[in-house]
């Protein structure tokens, strides 16, 4: 049985999925940016004219806004999906397009990192096809309950996102792994977290046997250090990345340290010896391999030849063939001669 509050705070049943059990329990919201936005009762910020859609770990919806006169309708002009709702300016045309997502989207890379990653690409393609704007951060978007904008709803279903990366036919452009997402939407949220999560790996070493509250302010300082995008993320957003980052860390950091300086140096020498076979480095080590062991070789064989020649001075003389005879005769040392006359003259051992 739903609460009174729960129930008034309820949109009308048009936007079927902009409801309650997907929206904020405390969003934060406004009638005007310029006097402040404020976290209030579900029921209240429904009110008002701005609305927090998401919340800070979680994305039930991806939003684009537009500005420009007709921005509902710029996913007709990019032959995108249908936004499931749009809520558009009156005085100007501009325009908030949201697409409901069906199963919501932790945004937490150390529960599952594909989800999110394959959401920000599609985010960044549908942002730039339609020509969005790349400063919206998507904290707060136009209420599309509120009176005071048109709202169009164009779908009641929420898209999957492989359903949405159709519309997409070159989304390996931005979900391409070995490419840098642009930092924005989403974008910026996996950004922080390669950043964060790159550098607590090496930081940790000093903190292991502290305190965590102390290892916690660190990486939340370092967040907010790294929040350094165009549109900066909200605070909400940094400080649930920097717990998510701080606690794993803390839990699995001897492990992950050692993974971690394991894979950087397979991925160092694979690099390094990519760099050689592509400057042909490798063939020409090769080949001075090659080099040495013929050197080597031949060296071996002129040494063979002055023990046999001294060897047969030595006979012809009538003298013993000592090492110490040896190695006046041919100049070598007495350990270079007993190695190589071993094999030379395995029976009788030349006497020292």
């Amino acid at each position: 049985m739903l609460s009174t509050d729960k129930v008034r705070a309820d949109p009308p049943a048009q936007l079927s999925l902009f409801t309650s059990e997907r929206l904020p329990h405390r969003p934060y919201c406004t009638d005007d940016y310029e006097t402040g936005t404020w976290p209030r009762q579900l029921s209240n910020a429904l009110q008002k004219r701005y609305i927090q859609p998401n919340p800070p770990a979680v994305r039930f919806r991806l939003l684009f806004d537009v500005d420009r006169r007709g921005g509902a309708h710029a996913w007709m002009d990019a032959s995108l999906a249908a936004p499931n709702w749009a809520a558009t300016n009156p005085a100007n045309g501009h325009a908030h397009l949201c697409y409901e997502i069906d199963i919501p989207i932790a945004v937490d890379p150390f529960v599952e990192r594909a989800p999110v990653r394959f959401a920000a690409a599609i985010e960044c393609a549908y942002r730039e096809s339609m020509g969005a704007d790349a400063g919206y951060s998507g904290h707060l978007c136009k209420n599309p309950t509120h009176s005071h904008w048109i709202t169009t709803t164009f779908r009641q279903d929420g898209y999957s996102l492989q359903e949405l990366s159709e519309y997409i036919p070159d989304l390996n452009r931005f979900n391409d792994k070995r490419r840098k997402l642009p930092e924005y939407g989403l974008g910026r949220n996996v950004t922080l977290f390669n950043r964060l999560r790159l550098w607590s790996y090496k930081a940790i070493n000093e903190h292991r046997g502290g305190d965590f509250d102390a290892w916690h302010g660190l990486v939340q300082d370092k967040a907010r250090a790294y929040n350094d995008f165009a549109s900066p993320m909200d605070w909400n957003e940094v400080k649930h990345t920097a717990k998510s980052v701080a606690t794993w860390v803390w839990r699995h950091a001897p492990a992950s340290a050692i993974r971690f300086s394991r894979l950087q140096a397979e991925r160092g020498s694979a690099r390094h010896e990519r760099f050689k076979e592509e400057h042909g480095i490798v063939a020409y080590e090769r080949e001075q391999a090659k080099a040495a062991l013929a050197g080597a070789g031949a060296k071996r064989a002129r040494t063979e030849a002055k023990i046999r020649e001294a060897v047969a001075v030595l006979t012809e003389r009538g003298e013993r063939v000592s090492m110490r005879a040896l190695a006046s005769l041919t100049g070598m040392g007495k350990s270079a001669i007993a190695e190589a006359y071993k094999r030379l003259f395995p029976v009788p051992e030349v006497s020292g």
